[in-house]
């Protein structure tokens, strides 16, 4: 039934509208036999990037928490899920040091054939821009977004907060029985920039795990999205997919 990785990046603690959705997210999901993990930044141990550069060279991280856990359930999921609060119109920081603690995913667009959402929650405003933020984030990653959703707490019961929820999760249900996705124009853009800069260095970490994925044989993003799209239908694993460039 496909598996759903949801963050919630709100830090407070007992009275957080992010993790009480977050929750009815994931009960709604377990209601339809859909498997998922759900992360609370409250509750997770995630250090601030210190720029090592690491990641980016093809080693592992030397910091000690809990991303590496993290990325294995992220890899190995089908949906991801992006639950934030608006904090002056940004991320607030623990979602903000997690895709900090990503970004080299950036560069490898190494999640095509799976899809991504943002759900963001604000008293009143804000919304609009970091879901757009959000959307960038997850579509460099080569997911492809399926939907968005802005939530005002201010000016919504909470039947109704619900029922973005409810939709957000039609939208995984959908999504996992039709995989009917295909590559925005910002992905293919993106994929011919990253396709010159990596081949400008072709001994670099990076163009070889670009390599090891084939990127370097297509010329669009919407060729691999097929192409991992009809692997994972055969029934190929989501962890297949990366043959461990990550």
């Amino acid at each position: 039934m496909g598996k759903v990785f949801v963050f919630s990046g709100s830090n407070r603690v007992g009275n957080s509208n992010c993790e009480f959705l977050s929750r009815y997210l994931v009960e709604k999901l377990e209601q339809y036999g859909i498997s998922s993990t759900l992360y609370l930044a409250s509750k997770c141990n995630i250090k601030y990037c210190v720029g090592c550069m690491r990641c980016f060279s093809g080693e592992d991280c030397l910091i000690n928490d809990d991303l590496p856990a993290m990325k294995r359930d992220l890899f190995g999921a089908d949906v991801i899920v992006f639950v934030s609060p608006v904090y002056a119109h940004n991320v607030p920081a623990p979602l903000k040091c997690l895709i900090d603690r990503l970004s080299y995913l950036l560069h490898l667009m190494p999640l095509a054939g799976n899809a991504g959402i943002s759900i963001t929650v604000s008293s009143n405003n804000g919304n609009q821009k970091v879901n757009s933020y959000l959307d960038t984030i997850l579509e460099s990653m080569g997911l492809s977004v399926i939907n968005s959703f802005g939530i005002l707490c201010n000016n919504m019961d909470q039947t109704a907060q619900k029922s973005y929820i409810d939709n957000a999760v039609d939208e995984i249900r959908s999504f996992l029985r039709h995989r009917e996705i295909h590559a925005s124009d910002y992905q293919e853009d993106y994929f011919r920039e990253l396709s010159q800069y990596l081949s400008a260095s072709v001994d670099s970490p990076e163009y070889k795990a670009w390599m090891r994925q084939g990127y370097h044989l297509k010329d669009t993003f919407e060729e691999i999205i097929k192409e991992k799209t009809k692997f994972i239908l055969q029934g190929g694993k989501q962890n297949e997919i990366r043959r461990n460039q990550l």
